[in-house]
């Protein structure tokens, strides 16, 4: 006899295909873990999450958002973003406050340009999606970037 046992290539091959696993299994839970703590956006698509819009400002076209409540005409909400940062906005049905006027929130950060991850910090209670319009408009004259906006969410160590 040769000394050859089929059990060893059962063994070797059970030792490989729990490798496999494990591999796949870390490369999952890393994956899932880097997506879902720090969710990945940028300007000009609707960012990694199809969820999160983006909104972007120029000098010479300095852009407002305002969210209205199309039952009253009510400004709900409303933020200028500054030229040389960028608002992301995600709305979550259900986690609102108030189950009949504002069943739904609104998250929301701004960003300096060219960063492309980050956690939406703040929110608001706002009405269904059947009773809101978003609006983006053009605020008059040129105004200049500023990089240390207080409102930025994009400070170091945040």
């Amino acid at each position: 006899m040769s000394g050859h046992h089929p059990e060893g290539h059962v063994t070797t091959m059970l030792v490989s295909i729990g490798r496999l696993i494990l591999v796949w299994l870390a490369s999952t839970v890393l994956l899932v873990g880097t997506t879902g703590c720090v969710p990945w956006y940028q300007p000009g698509d609707q960012g990694f999450e199809k969820s999160v819009h983006i909104w972007t400002s120029q000098e010479h076209q300095p852009a407002t958002v305002t969210l209205y409540d199309t039952r009253t005409g009510e400004a709900v909400w409303s933020i200028d973003v500054p030229p040389g940062k960028w608002l992301a906005t995600r709305f979550r049905t259900g986690l609102g406050n108030d189950e009949v006027y504002r069943p739904d929130l609104l998250e929301y950060s701004l960003f300096d340009e060219g960063r492309s991850y980050g956690q939406l910090r703040s929110s608001i209670s706002v009405p269904a999606d059947t009773s809101r319009r978003v609006e983006l408009t053009i605020r008059d004259g040129t105004e200049y970037a500023s990089y240390d906006d207080p409102l930025s969410h994009d400070s170091p160590g945040q």
